[in-house]
Parts: C-alpha cells; structure tokens; sequence
C-alpha cells in the first residue's frame, strides 16, 4: 500500500473513530449530518483501497509487458541467439 493511501485511511478512520468515542464516551449527539460523515469516509476508504488494488494489478501487468519486451531485445540483439526477430515485433 502506498504511504499516501494509508496516511489518508488512517486520518479519516481517526476522525470517524472519533466521532464514535465521543458519543460512547461523553454521550454527545450523533446526528444524521454525522453519521453520514462516518458513513462517506466508510465509502471513501473502500473507494481507496478498490483504486489501490486496480492500480497494484495494473502494476504487475505494466511490468510483465516490459519484462516481455525486453527480453526480446535482449534476445534478439544477443549474437547466436536462436531467435531472428528485430526489437520492435
């Protein structure tokens, strides 16, 4: 996970962690306008983590192509290599 995703998680779960203790706490009202705060950081975290994860799988295949890619440059600019293709195919 990225340290900019996690710092954004950890602050927002404080604030909604917050919000909760101060209402077991010291009884204060937990309002609609609240509780649909708490409700939009729950969506707003999973929003995150949904982003983060298609961004870790786009990673993974970005690198795949590139090591794909360069191994048949590598191969192909190697003398004796079994291989006749030129580095653009």
């Amino acid at each position: 996970m990225d340290i900019g995703v996690a710092y954004g998680i950890w602050a927002a779960s404080g604030v909604a962690r917050t919000a909760l203790a101060s209402r077991i706490l010291f009884n204060e009202p937990l309002t609609k306008v609240i509780s649909v705060g708490i409700g939009l950081i729950i969506a707003g975290v999973l929003f995150i983590e949904l982003g983060a994860a298609g961004l870790r799988c786009w990673r993974v295949r970005l690198s795949g192509n590139l090591t794909k890619l360069l191994s048949s440059w590598v191969e192909a600019a190697t003398p004796g290599s079994r291989g006749t293709r030129s580095p653009t195919s």
